[in-house]
């Protein structure tokens, strides 16, 4: 079989706008530690994603490979193509060279961070969860784990400028059991679950998703299990620095912003209108 010389990894974000909600689960374990992900075998890619083996095996035909064997010779050809490379480490913009080696350091793994977040970035799914954000009917509520409330908090802040029916959630048993009580299928849950991923946050969202709640999920390194529960994913590689850094992900916060913002239109330009007058 003659191939064009096209990543993987680029043939499935073409192909992402046709894909089923179900295919996309195997996507995303497959783009979440790119290449290595598709290295493992069938079974365990399968379990990572929620699916059957079948559906891995007919997601790899639609890259146009015969099989599963022939996706992994492919992948090994494009790893031993990457290390032929001779890659220099990036160097610092000029408007930073000023500054000294530790700074500009941290720029250069920053601005990796971010670009490495955006090349994740289906248009699909950004339009799908902006769709869900725009839509007054549905209540919105934001919630994290032990590292990643402020991510929450943030988001929270910056969309009830846009619409309102939008919460907050906090780590509080009882505050979360409540939640659920009233939980239903206009309910929309924007989840932030970074790595190390929060096991009594993964419970919450299993939850709210089995009472009918649309789930939106921003996360980074692999794919993290509450990821079978979402209908929208936002997953950042993991930071390239030897600290938790989470700019990939407010990135991805602000076009998701940007998106809902542009789809609600002339409503959110006034409630902002009357939000400033209110406040000033």
């Amino acid at each position: 079989m003659t191939r064009a010389k096209t990543l993987i990894s680029e043939s499935i974000n073409g192909l992402w706008a046709e894909l089923s909600t179900t295919d996309r689960k195997v996507g995303r374990v497959l783009l979440g530690n790119y290449p290595m992900a598709g290295l493992q075998t069938l079974a365990a890619v399968s379990e990572q994603a929620g699916v059957s083996s079948p559906t891995v095996m007919r997601f790899v035909k639609k890259l146009g490979f015969a099989g599963y064997p022939e996706f992994q010779k492919a992948l090994h050809l494009e790893i031993a193509d990457l290390l032929d490379n001779k890659f220099s480490p990036g160097a610092p913009a000029a408007s930073v060279r000023h500054l000294p080696g530790r700074i500009t350091g941290l720029c250069t793994h920053l601005v990796d961070d971010i670009q490495r977040g955006f090349s994740r970035l289906q248009e699909a799914e950004l339009v799908g969860a902006a769709r869900m954000l725009a839509d007054l009917s549905n209540e919105v509520s934001l919630i994290g784990g032990r590292v990643s409330t402020p991510l929450a908090h943030g988001m929270y802040r910056r969309l009830m400028l846009l619409r309102p029916g939008c919460t907050p959630l906090s780590a509080d048993p009882l505050e979360r059991t409540e939640k659920l009580m009233t939980t239903g299928r206009r309910d929309t849950l924007v989840v932030f679950d970074p790595s190390p991923y929060d096991s009594d946050l993964g419970a919450f969202t299993r939850l709210a998703a089995e009472r009918g709640a649309q789930i939106i999920l921003f996360s980074d390194g692999e794919t993290p299990p509450v990821a079978r529960q979402a209908k929208f994913v936002f997953s950042t590689p993991a930071p390239s620095a030897d600290y938790a850094a989470t700019v990939a992900i407010t990135c991805l916060i602000e076009a998701l912003l940007a998106e809902t913002q542009r789809l609600i239109g002339r409503s959110a330009d006034q409630r902002l209108r009357e939000l400033r007058q209110i406040y000033t």
